[in-house]
């Protein structure tokens, strides 16, 4: 694998927050991994962060099922929550995802792998891998 650095930077009034989003996909859009950054709460930790995820992914997501939920060490040496679990978009074809979490001061990181239900398990291993490469500078 290479590793890909963003590139973009910009400025912003001292009240605005920044939410960072790097997109990567699979040829033909077979399957994508999208990681993000946001400004959260200082009251938020990587497990009460993962879940309001999880609250939020339940009750938006039609036919929402969780099928693993777990902590799992991110960036090397942070401990992040990991979630499998599969839903149906309104195109209705059944997706699976895993999704990573973890808060570091002030910033909660969301790292999400995609691939049609069908053919995940095929690519279970490229995208999780994609996954975990997920870097945070400071």
């Amino acid at each position: 694998m290479r590793l890909n650095r963003p590139t973009l930077g910009a400025s912003a009034p001292p009240e605005w927050l920044f939410k960072e989003t790097i997109t990567l996909s699979a040829p033909e859009n077979q399957a994508n991994v999208i990681v993000s950054s946001e400004a959260v709460s200082p009251t938020f930790t990587t497990s009460s962060y993962a879940d309001a995820q999880g609250r939020l992914l339940s009750t938006e997501f039609p036919h929402y099922t969780e099928h693993r939920y777990e902590g799992v060490l991110l960036f090397g040496e942070h401990v992040g929550m990991l979630r499998e679990f599969s839903w149906t978009p309104p195109d209705g074809v059944r997706v699976r995802q895993v999704q990573w979490y973890c808060v570091i001061e002030g910033r909660g990181y969301t790292a999400t792998a995609t691939s049609v239900e069908t053919e995940f398990e095929r690519r279970r291993t490229t995208l999780v891998e994609v996954l975990l490469s997920a870097e945070a500078r400071r």
